[in-house]
């Protein structure tokens, strides 16, 4: 995606573009970061469930911007993604934990480990870019200018559902 975003910005200057780069890829952890750490009291306050549905919310929100085709607003939206993130890390397992017959507590942490890991293995599967070898110039041009859209809308599905 990150070429993509160097053709469609037009992204020139290599110091350019390794700071745009840097920028879109660390905003997210960042607000990873941000949103695990405020997320107790809200959940505290209106449980974990309606916490939970708020989140999805701004998961729709961050997503939503991310399609904008505008370098700003696209990291408002990616910051505003990783801060729901890193809020359901904080949620979801509570949740689980609250919910599960207590032999099964471990294996539901766990499972919840190899999911999260098997959802990053799938969305970097989305974003390989495809061969030369297959492009063909209708192909292209969608590719070259709005694949990264579908990519950063996915999640949208998984909030809505």
């Amino acid at each position: 995606m990150q070429v993509d975003f160097q053709y469609i910005f037009g992204w020139t200057n290599s110091d350019q573009v390794n700071l745009w780069n840097g920028l879109i890829t660390s905003v997210c952890a960042l607000g990873s970061a941000i949103g695990s750490l405020v997320a107790g009291p809200p959940a505290e306050k209106f449980g974990k469930l309606k916490s939970m549905h708020i989140t999805n919310i701004l998961v729709i929100i961050g997503c939503a911007l991310t399609c904008i085709q505008n370098e700003y607003v696209i990291l408002i939206g990616r910051f505003i993604f990783g801060f729901a993130a890193g809020a359901f890390s904080v949620f979801v397992p509570s949740f689980i934990n609250e919910l599960s017959p207590t032999e099964m507590k471990g294996s539901l942490g766990s499972l919840t480990q190899i999911l999260i890991t098997l959802g990053i293995f799938i969305s970097n599967l989305f974003g390989l870019p495809l061969p030369e070898s297959i492009k063909d110039p209708i192909a292209d041009n969608f590719i070259d200018n709005n694949y990264w859209r579908i990519v950063n809308a996915i999640p949208i599905l998984f909030a809505v559902g």
